[in-house]
């Protein structure tokens, strides 16, 4: 089997870690791969925000709902919704933003982020790094805001936990292929 089908296919959330630190290279490289990820009408519109500090990883570990490996792994990314950014950049063309206030702007941004996230994993793993995806962040996303130091028009939607495996979580079952929307089932829903 191909190897990049083996990494993702092998997927599952790491839940113990290491204090080790993540060599600079090493991360800036896994953040690039996120950057290159696709965006919905190139709009470039999410922005990552790496927290290294202790405290704001413990600070992260209670806005979540108190998941501890958020404080133990070295290295929490926050992907963040940026519309701000895209906003000044319409503002140097002479334009006004007007992306936030569809419907459609926000889902695609939102998208955008998913897609972000799962480059940002995949290329981790592929590092040989643990990960696991943080939607509790949402639960408070003033606070997440506010500890981040967030600009206008920004969110945060989503968190990843990285950093060496301390010990391994194994994978959690799947529901059938079939429920997935396979072409079988898809016949069989008409």
């Amino acid at each position: 089997m191909n190897e990049t089908i083996s990494l993702l296919q092998a997927h599952h959330s790491s839940r113990s870690y290491k204090s080790d630190p993540i060599p600079e290279e090493v991360l800036e490289t896994i953040i690039e791969c996120a950057r290159r990820a696709p965006t919905s009408t190139n709009s470039h519109e999410i922005s990552l925000v790496v927290v290294r500090s202790a405290d704001s990883r413990a600070r992260i570990t209670e806005i979540a709902g108190t998941q501890p490996w958020i404080a133990q792994a070295p290295v929490f990314i926050t992907v963040v919704v940026d519309l701000y950014k895209a906003g000044l950049g319409v503002e140097k063309a002479g334009g006004k933003q007007a992306f936030q206030r569809s419907l459609k702007g926000v889902f695609a941004a939102v998208s955008d982020a998913g897609i972000a996230m799962a480059t940002l994993m995949t290329a981790a793993r592929a590092f040989g790094f643990g990960v696991v995806p943080i939607g509790g962040i949402r639960r408070d996303p003033q606070a997440m805001i506010d500890l981040l130091g967030l600009p206008a028009n920004t969110f945060p939607v989503d968190g990843v936990v990285l950093g060496y495996i301390a010990e391994e979580s194994p994978q959690r079952p799947r529901m059938a292929i079939e429920s997935f929307g396979t072409r079988k089932s898809i016949i069989r829903r008409r």
